[in-house]
């Protein structure tokens, strides 16, 4: 692996070969209770994902269709934390989209869910397949609020009978690539200007900054500013979305609506082959135009030092403590300063 990878690709390929894979338990959910601490340890000393399987038997008294529009997992719960020792490991998801964007972008694949639409009435199943990465030893404790709202899916002619969630582990004993967490919040912007809307955990860089859940036009431009003033981004929010459904191969048409508008910011990019910024870590700085108030959800990716340095030292272009070699980013291995040439 080499510099230019981030947590996405890092955390895929050490997915990938983890072998250990076990049904951990099977909670039943109750109409907007919190779970109880629920223990996250596997047959591996490391846990690569945590894979929740949610199921909701309903039954409907008509011809029902499901809500255009509706999120399927936001129906289920309505936040899930990874509870952990430790800053970086305490980790929050502010609704159920937010864990399926985070499937997204590192499986690279959109989340199975599934309402099903009543042609008259009968019973049926909704489900939800989504998977939180991770990069962490076990145990750790994880908790979630259940939503369960029926009509956030369909109208009042379609009840909820009983719902689960089936918990499964995939883990190994092979050591993670990286350390990597999530941070995500929804906030409110008011209807039109520039807003400062960072919430910059010290100490760790960010490597990337996702927008969701809001409607299109409400968001013109998205700028990301270092400490020292220097923009390095200034862009608009339509190309940004187009650059992400090309890079992780997202699709239009789901059921949810949060993910018809996210866009994802890289934000530790490259110089000289040395992720930056490092520790200040920049601002994010959102324009809106709209005709109320905006209120988008921000996921931040965050790794507890660059990828290259959690990588395996044979296997990274090693920065120098002067300005970086621009050379070892095209795969020289070669430290100190670069040698002076006589013209």
């Amino acid at each position: 692996m080499s510099t230019y990878e981030n947590s996405k690709s890092a955390w895929r390929k050490w997915f990938e070969h983890a072998e250990l894979s076990q049904l951990l338990q099977t909670e039943a959910m109750t109409l907007s209770g919190n779970s109880r601490d629920i223990t996250i340890q596997g047959q591996g000393k490391y846990i690569a994902a945590i894979k929740l399987k949610f199921l909701a038997n309903v039954t409907a008294s008509d011809a029902e269709t499901p809500i255009s529009g509706a999120d399927v997992t936001d129906f289920f719960v309505d936040n899930f934390r990874i509870k952990s020792q430790g800053k970086l490991t305490e980790q929050l998801f502010t609704s159920g989209h937010v864990i399926e964007h985070l499937h997204q972008v590192y499986l690279d694949k959109e989340p199975v869910v599934d309402a099903p639409t009543f042609s008259g009435a009968g019973s049926d199943v909704v489900t939800a397949d989504v998977i939180i990465p991770c990069s962490m030893e076990g145990p750790f404790n994880v908790t979630y609020l259940a939503n369960l709202a029926i009509t956030d899916l369909y109208v009042a002619d379609v009840t909820l009978d009983d719902a689960n969630v089936q918990i499964n582990i995939i883990s190994t004993d092979t050591p993670p690539p990286l350390v990597f967490a999530f941070s995500s919040q929804t906030t409110s912007l008011p209807a039109a200007g520039n807003f400062n809307v960072t919430t910059l955990t010290q100490g760790f860089l960010r490597e990337s900054l996702s927008l969701m859940g809001f409607a299109a036009g409400d968001i013109t431009t998205v700028q990301y500013i270092l400490d020292d003033g220097r923009g390095v981004l200034y862009a608009d929010i339509v190309d940004l979305t187009d650059q992400f459904q090309l890079k992780y191969q997202t699709t239009m048409g789901t059921l949810s609506s949060p993910m018809d508008s996210e866009v994802l910011v890289e934000t530790a990019y490259l110089s000289g082959g040395v992720p930056m910024p490092w520790r200040g870590a920049g601002r994010l700085v959102i324009t809106t135009d709209s005709g109320g108030a905006v209120t988008p959800d921000i996921i931040e990716v965050l790794i507890a030092t660059p990828v290259s340095q959690q990588l395996a030292t044979g296997d990274r272009a090693q920065p120098t403590s002067q300005r970086p070699r621009t050379d070892l980013s095209a795969g020289g291995v070669a430290t100190g300063p670069k040698p002076r040439t006589r013209y």
